[in-house]
This record gives structure tokens, C-alpha cells and sequence, in this order.
């Protein structure tokens, strides 16, 4: 896990949230799609789509019709 102290710099925002945000969908072993329809101060902030096991395709054609139906949005200015 990266840290401020442990930059790595390939990684050119560094570590932009916390990865236990991904455990419960990992350990269920559900999909999920994170969409970047937020921004905030010009950093990136995902909105993620949860479907129950086996319905991938299901939450793909929910993530699509997100992504062709609502705008993003972004708060606060970079810089």
C-alpha cells in the first residue's frame, strides 16, 4: 500500500482512497464497475455499480445507460 512516504510514481495522483473500499465485492465475488462521473478539485471520484453473482452483463447495461444518461459533475476548481 502506497503513502505519502512510500510514493510511487507511476501512480501520478498516488494513492487517491482507501483500497478496503473494494474488500466486500472482492470477498463476495460479485461485479462491480467503477464510473468516473465525479471530480473533485480535479481529482477523480468513482461512482461504482454492484451487481449480485453472475449478473456482469446486467450491471454492464446499467453502467451504460449511467454513463449515456447522466452527466458528470465536477466540484471545486484544480490548482
Amino acid at each position: 500500500m502506497n503513502s505519502p512516504a512510500n510514493h510511487d510514481p507511476s501512480l501520478p495522483y498516488g494513492v487517491t482512497g482507501s483500497f478496503g473500499f473494494n474488500v466486500a465485492v472482492s470477498l463476495l465475488g460479485v461485479p462491480a464497475i467503477s464510473l468516473p462521473l465525479l471530480s473533485i478539485d480535479g481529482m477523480p471520484v468513482g461512482i461504482q455499480v454492484i451487481g449480485q453473482m453472475h449478473q456482469d452483463e446486467y450491471i454492464s447495461r446499467i453502467s451504460q445507460w449511467i454513463v449515456n444518461h447522466i452527466d458528470p459533475i465536477t466540484i471545486g476548481q484544480p490548482g
